[in-house]
């Protein structure tokens, strides 16, 4: 087997960006190899998309003419003579749009030469700018007359029509098979004009399931052994995590609300893994959400999510956590319920694990890529 993985960084969000599967492929003696816009490891299977003059140029220049011209994915040289040049079997495009760095355009003349793959993170790909609607069904029809171009990705004015149009042109003159990590999100493919005609496999993520001691992680974090903790990622910045559910609430009585970490990704994993083993719950209030990793992190070591309707999260969940209505009442109130019923909590708090091993195991989620990755080799 002979893969080359495409995505914007090699150690952030590693379930994201395929860093998983290709140290897996390494570590089985299959040929992987891992295109990346920004390196921070030493990995030397793992490489820079394009040459030093390619990102020059793509930085200095091609950067701003997209910011002027107000589009995305379009022009850049470097992700795009990496793929031109490529020699695998396999092209899998994880996350290819969080930079600026290839060219979609790229897209039909690949796809006719070899097999190519994308994981469909969020609705980029469907829309005319933005990774999440809040909303708005224009990515159903044709996006024009954007109401909000503020909504990451974010654009100076108004492209979202030529945007849209480019994408279906691109993706129905394409022939690539695409991942989705739930249910809901293959709902929404078929709901796209851009790509309902394409192959969908649902694969969701898996997770290492590790045991860690509740009470020395409190007292590593400084937390207290006496209160009901309530846990929640701090990141202010995203509009799609449901934050300003949390900062609405009132004071609570011996209810700690303990922020994990700050925007961006939380780059030290076993701190967030201590801290999420300290919680007796972890509030996650997405108004948007393709699958959520932290769910299934915060249930992997039997801290039950509560989560809101309307996203995906309800199908990972499952019966792992409590699914509420959007509203600040409601989050209250469960809150409320799981620190006065502690039965009710270890309830939740087994069956978080039960579902983790059952479903979301990193082997599952690594033996379903490979499947894939022979199916359309063969």
């Amino acid at each position: 087997m002979n893969i080359t993985f495409i995505t914007s960084w090699d150690t952030k969000g590693e379930q994201f960006n395929g860093r998983i599967l290709h140290d897996y492929l390494i570590k089985t003696k299959n040929i992987s190899h891992m295109l990346v816009n920004h390196k921070l490891s030493t990995d030397d299977t793992i490489s820079l998309v394009g040459n030093k003059l390619t990102r020059l140029i793509d930085e200095k220049i091609i950067f701003n003419i997209e910011k002027i011209f107000s589009i995305w994915s379009i022009l850049p040289l470097s992700g795009t003579i990496s793929l031109l040049s490529d020699k695998s079997d396999i092209i899998h495009l994880q996350d290819i749009h969080s930079n600026s760095f290839i060219s979609l355009l790229v897209l039909p003349i690949i796809s006719k030469q070899k097999k190519v793959i994308m994981t469909v993170h969020d609705l980029w790909i469907m829309s005319g700018h933005c990774i999440y609607p809040l909303g708005c069904k224009k990515w159903q029809t044709g996006c024009d007359n954007c109401c909000n171009l503020k909504v990451p990705i974010s654009l100076l004015w108004d492209t979202t029509s030529l945007m849209w149009k480019l994408k279906y042109w691109v993706m129905h003159h394409s022939n690539i098979h695409l991942i989705v990590a739930s249910h809901y999100m293959k709902d929404i493919v078929k709901q796209s004009p851009i790509l309902n005609h394409l192959k969908c496999d649902v694969i969701p993520y898996g997770i290492e399931q590790k045991n860690y001691n509740k009470k020395e992680c409190r007292k590593e974090l400084n937390i207290p052994d006496d209160v009901f903790v309530a846990s929640y990622r701090n990141i202010k910045e995203n509009c799609f995590k449901g934050t300003e559910y949390i900062e609405s609430l009132p004071s609570l009585n011996n209810i700690y609300i303990f922020p994990i970490g700050g925007d961006g990704w939380i780059d030290d994993h076993e701190y967030l893994m201590k801290a999420l083993t300290a919680s007796d719950i972890f509030l996650m209030p997405s108004i948007e959400e393709s699958f959520g990793i932290m769910a299934i992190e915060s249930m992997s070591v039997g801290t039950p999510p509560i989560v809101f309707d309307g996203t995906a999260l309800p199908e990972i969940i499952k019966s792992g956590g409590l699914i509420i209505k959007r509203n600040s009442d409601a989050l209250l109130y469960a809150i409320q319920l799981l620190q006065s019923s502690p039965n009710i909590q270890k309830h939740l708090s087994i069956n978080a694990k039960n579902i983790i091993k059952e479903i979301y195991t990193i082997d599952k989620y690594i033996n379903a890529h490979i499947n894939l990755y022979k199916s359309l080799t063969r």
